[in-house]
C-alpha cells in the first residue's frame, strides 16, 4: 500500500474524533445473544475455555459456542499465543493492550486488564500504552511494539523501518507471532464490537478512550 493509498483511506474512514461518534453507535445489547442453555456438546467446548475466578464462563466464549468449530479452532489459535510462544507475556499483552485500545474495545480491554498485569505491566505502563494524560513514556523497547502495532492496524502492513527495528530485537518466530498476535486481536475486536458482547464486569482501570481510540 502506497502513502497516497493510505492518505486516501483515512480520509474515507475519517480522524479519530469521527470514529467516537461511530463507537456511540455500536449495539448497546447483544446482536447475537450468548448461549444460555448449552447441550452436552456444547457444556464439553466450554469446559475447555478459560473462565472467571467463580467459574463463569466469559460472554466471548458463549458466543462463538452458537459455531462450536469456529470456537474449537479460535480457542486453539489463541491458545498458541499463550502456551507455545516465542514473545514474553510482558509483550503479548502490551501488543493486546494496544489492540484493544486503538479498536476502541472495551471488552477486549477488560478480559485482558488483569492479564496485562499478571504479565508485568504495571498500571502505569497501561495507562503509557493507552495514552492516557500524566502517563510516562513507555520505554523505547515498549514504544516500538506500539508503534509497530499502530501501523500495522493502520496500514495493513510494515514498512522497513519497523520491521528491521523488530527484526533487530526478535528471531523469525518471534516476528510473526508479533504479526499474527495483532492481526488476531484486531479481528477478535471487531466481532465483539459488531455482535455486541458485553462486558462482565468493569475494569477497575478507567480510561480516557477519545485518547486512544481511532
Amino acid at each position: 500500500m502506497q502513502a497516497a493509498d493510505h492518505a486516501d483511506s483515512s480520509s474515507e474512514t475519517g480522524s479519530g474524533a469521527d470514529t467516537l461518534v461511530h463507537m456511540s453507535e455500536r449495539p448497546q445489547q447483544p446482536r447475537i445473544a450468548p448461549v444460555v442453555d448449552p447441550d452436552e456438546a456444547q457444556l464439553e467446548l466450554l469446559a475447555k475455555a478459560p473462565a472467571l475466578p467463580d467459574g463463569t464462563v466469559r460472554n466471548i466464549f458463549t458466543t462463538l459456542l452458537h459455531h462450536p468449530v469456529l470456537l474449537q479452532r479460535f480457542n486453539a489459535l489463541a491458545g498458541t499465543f499463550f502456551r507455545f510462544s516465542h514473545i514474553t507475556a510482558y509483550e503479548r499483552e502490551l501488543l493486546i493492550v494496544r489492540v484493544a485500545g486503538r479498536t476502541g474495545s472495551r471488552y477486549e480491554y477488560g478480559q485482558h486488564l488483569a492479564l496485562a498485569r499478571d504479565a508485568g505491566l504495571s498500571d502505569e505502563v497501561i495507562r503509557a500504552v493507552l495514552l492516557q494524560d500524566g502517563a510516562p513514556a513507555l520505554s523505547p523497547e515498549d514504544q516500538l511494539l506500539a508503534d509497530v502495532t499502530d501501523e500495522l492496524l493502520a496500514r495493513g502492513e510494515l514498512g522497513d523501518a519497523h520491521w528491521n527495528a523488530l527484526a533487530q530485537r526478535y528471531d523469525t518466530p518471534a516476528l510473526l507471532e508479533i504479526v499474527l498476535t495483532i492481526g488476531f486481536y484486531r479481528m477478535t475486536a471487531d466481532m465483539l464490537k459488531t455482535v455486541g458482547v458485553q462486558l462482565e464486569e468493569q475494569p477497575d482501570l478507567e480510561l480516557d478512550w477519545s485518547a486512544i481510540a481511532r
